[in-house]
């Protein structure tokens, strides 16, 4: 199983808890924002081939875990067309509901940076529906940049299912 950590080289890791209640004014044991600092490690579950007559490209799919337990999956599509680009996006991911609210999609996401570096990606794109807002905010604070909302073409998989825009962000690697 291959796994990678976030964040690399953290100080967070390194300092005590005095000097966690120093920067932050109380002790954070089981709060949200010591929470939001917790390191996720990515360990791969499956990968998959690539469907040409669905035009989908090989993937992996990663477990994203935190404090030993799996709180969501994250995906990275391995090809690099016009179509992921624009509409489909490189990477899709999901946290379960219980464990939403804490940063481990933007960790998983940072985690993923140096997979994706090793398939040769200096760039990934990600796409959402323009009313999933918690997934904006996920990658606005991963530093995705915002690149603009573009209408899905009516022939394909995304319009089938009801998606008929998509905005698109750019994480640079």
């Amino acid at each position: 199983m291959s796994e990678a950590a976030f964040p690399q080289g953290s100080s967070f890791r390194k300092e005590n808890e005095s000097d966690r209640r120093k920067q932050y004014g109380r002790k954070h044991e089981g709060c949200a924002v010591a929470e939001a600092f917790m390191a996720v490690t990515l360990r791969l579950q499956k990968m998959t081939e690539a469907d040409p007559e669905r035009g989908w490209a090989p993937a992996e799919f990663y477990d994203i875990i935190a404090g030993g337990e799996v709180v969501g999956t994250i995906q990275l599509r391995l090809g690099n067309t016009d179509y992921m680009r624009l509409y489909g996006g490189h990477v899709g991911y999901k946290v379960e509901p219980e464990h939403r609210g804490h940063g481990y999609a933007s960790q998983a996401l940072a985690a993923l940076g140096p997979i994706a570096r090793n398939h040769g990606f200096d760039e990934i794109w990600v796409t959402v529906r323009p009313d999933n807002t918690a997934s904006c905010r996920t990658l606005e604070k991963a530093g995705a940049s915002f690149e603009g909302t573009l209408a899905v073409p009516v022939d394909s998989d995304l319009y089938a299912r009801g998606d008929l825009h998509m905005r698109r962000y750019r994480l640079s690697l």
